[in-house]
C-alpha cells in the first residue's frame, strides 16, 4: 500500500491512510479468519495469519494516523 499508505492503483493496492481504524481491524480480521477471502494464497491472508489481535489493533490505530 505504500511507504505512506497512498495505494498503488497499478498493483490494486487501495490507499489506507486516514482510514478509520474500526474498519481496518475489521477488514485485517476478516483476512485472517477467511471471511473476506476464501483463498489461502492471498497476501493479505499470509500477512494477516502471523499477526496477533493486539497488531492488528496497533497497525490499524497507526494507519489511521496517516496523512
Amino acid at each position: 500500500h505504500g511507504p505512506s499508505g497512498e495505494g498503488n492503483k497499478p498493483a490494486t493496492f487501495p490507499a489506507l491512510r486516514s482510514q478509520h481504524a474500526d474498519y481496518l481491524i475489521k477488514t485485517l480480521t476478516d483476512f485472517k479468519s477467511g471471511t473476506r477471502s476464501k483463498n489461502t494464497d492471498n497476501m493479505m491472508y499470509m500477512i494477516t495469519k502471523k499477526m496477533t489481535d493486539d497488531e492488528i489493533k496497533a497497525v490499524s490505530y497507526y494507519i489511521s494516523t496517516m496523512k
